[in-house]
């Protein structure tokens, strides 16, 4: 797993996303998300995957050229 983000959580229950490391092969990450369940004795009630997601797909892109501007602005002047 990349990241998770906790969407809710209640007594009964926590809802959470979970981010996919890069190239995984279909159906690997619910393989383990179901696997670590069954380990951890953890109730699943709904286990679904979602395309990705298009402003992610934007940031990954985009996100190292930004950084990589904003060091270079960093910089003191140089002659």
């Amino acid at each position: 797993m990349k990241r998770t983000l906790v969407l809710s959580e209640e007594p009964t229950a926590t809802q959470v996303r979970v981010y996919p490391q890069n190239r995984l092969r279909d159906g690997e990450l619910s393989a383990s998300l179901f696997e670590l369940a069954l380990r951890e004795h953890w109730k699943l009630s709904e286990l679904k995957t979602e395309e990705g997601r298009l402003d992610e797909v934007f940031r990954s892109i985009t996100l190292p050229d930004t950084t990589r501007g904003v060091k270079d602005d960093a910089r003191p002047y140089e002659r």
